[in-house]
């Protein structure tokens, strides 16, 4: 079904911000409150149909009510009255950033980036409209525009640990293109790269997933805090919703503390370990911990 099946398996959250999903939240659950029904305008009234058009082919497709055929019709007549909309409120920004996010769920990414390029042009304080610029400029590699678009969508909104990650992220991932080029620092790349993570994780400070993502941070700069990283992998065990993401907590803890030379706390964190997929780690380790005991008894041996 190519370009067209897309699927929009979260498209109620693009729109109005309701997805319940486990997945981290992106910047594409901005929420938009339309007014109440005896107030609303012919414009909201559109505006709220072509989004409850999209939730309903999105529950339809997922739940495979809509079979290929009537799926693909449906969502070519959406794209066309989401153009004709656009078209008519050519100067409303909230009708062209929900027109820009339509088009990237359908995945007519070009055409939702030039959507969006527009919106910026004409008013550059949406923090959201520089999201979407910095996601499909990454995906084109452009790296030194996808990093200058982030950071002025952290600039507009500090508080958005889902605009952190994704610098952190993009700082992960092109961090060694950014500093090829010039643009940043190796250094300087690992701090605003961990910042970023640590930040996201402070905003949502009950969040594994985010929590998590800042601590395997440490591993991905050139002089990591081991003690630091310790302590943050001990909270991301206590947040871990699951018993296999605790142990993956728990393997970085003994992994850490080995490194560290805490070898009870080594010892401690792996006999909590049950998860099957995690056995031969936890081998492993178990075997690294039983080298470093034996090293420490001989150079005992050797000094008396």
């Amino acid at each position: 079904m190519g370009r067209f099946f897309v699927l929009f398996l979260c498209v109620q959250s693009v729109f109005l911000g309701g997805c319940n999903s486990r997945e981290k939240p992106t910047a594409e659950t901005a929420k938009i409150n339309l007014p109440r029904r005896t107030s609303r305008t012919l414009f909201e009234e559109r505006l709220l149909g072509l989004v409850r058009e999209s939730e309903l082919l999105a529950r339809d497709v997922s739940s495979k009510k809509a079979a290929p055929l009537e799926a693909r019709m449906r969502l070519n007549e959406l794209e066309k009255s989401w153009t004709e909309f656009a078209a008519e409120h050519p100067d409303n920004i909230e009708a062209q950033i929900l027109y820009g996010k339509f088009l990237r769920s359908a995945r007519f990414d070009e055409a939702a980036y030039k959507v969006f390029l527009k919106v910026d042009k004409k008013n550059p304080n949406f923090a959201v409209v520089k999201q979407q610029l910095s996601t499909y400029e990454a995906e084109q590699k452009d790296f030194k525009s996808s990093y200058l678009h982030i950071k002025e969508a952290v600039s507009l909104e500090p508080g958005s640990a889902v605009y952190l990650a994704q610098l952190g992220e993009l700082l992960f991932k092109a961090g060694a293109y950014l500093v090829k080029s010039g643009e940043i620092s190796k250094e300087s790349r690992d701090v605003e790269m961990q910042d970023a993570f640590k930040r996201a994780s402070e905003l949502e400070s009950e969040s594994f997933d985010f929590l998590a993502r800042y601590a395997q941070s440490f591993y991905d700069v050139s002089s990591p805090d081991w003690e630091a990283a310790l302590s943050v992998w001990k909270r991301a065990e206590t947040l871990a919703p699951f018993g296999f993401e605790k142990d993956e907590a728990r393997l970085h803890v003994a992994k850490i503390s080995i490194a560290l030379g805490d070898l009870d706390g080594a010892k401690s964190a792996l006999r909590e370990i049950k998860a099957e997929n995690y056995l031969k780690e936890r081998a492993s380790l178990e075997a690294l911990l039983e080298k470093k005991k034996s090293e420490i008894l001989n150079s005992q041996n050797l000094s008396e």
